[in-house]
């Protein structure tokens, strides 16, 4: 049996096959009798199965990777919406009340409030 052929059988019995970013392939499949040695096939062919994969442009897409900033402790306020309520996490991240709102009580350590800075002239 070949990688297409051993997509092909697969295929055949209901199962989804995907290519990771990663090279790994993914099979959600029913279980079956035949499962098994149809994956030791596809295992023993597999630079062919992710070939073929490729050709498809079956491949999942990696998520975007977004910067990660919290809230310096000494901002007097939130830089979104100038907020000046404040939560720490368990993590002791400072996160803005306003902006995002804790999904459960029980993630937040304290709550704090900034004063916010003076824009008056000395």
């Amino acid at each position: 049996m070949t990688g297409p052929e051993a997509i092909a059988a697969l295929e055949g019995i209901g199962a989804r096959l995907a290519l990771r970013p990663d090279g790994l392939i993914d099979v959600v499949a029913p279980e079956r009798p035949e499962l098994d040695p149809l994956l030791d096939e596809l295992r023993q062919h597999r630079a062919e199965a992710i070939a073929v994969l490729r050709a498809r442009e079956n491949v999942l897409p990696l998520p975007p990777e977004r910067p990660r900033r919290a809230i310096p402790a000494d901002s007097s306020s939130c830089p979104a919406c100038h907020g000046t309520t404040f939560w720490i996490s368990l993590a002791m991240v400072r996160i803005c009340e306003r902006c995002h709102p804790p999904a459960d009580p029980r993630i937040v350590a304290r709550r704090e409030t900034a004063t916010p800075a003076s824009k008056g002239i000395a």
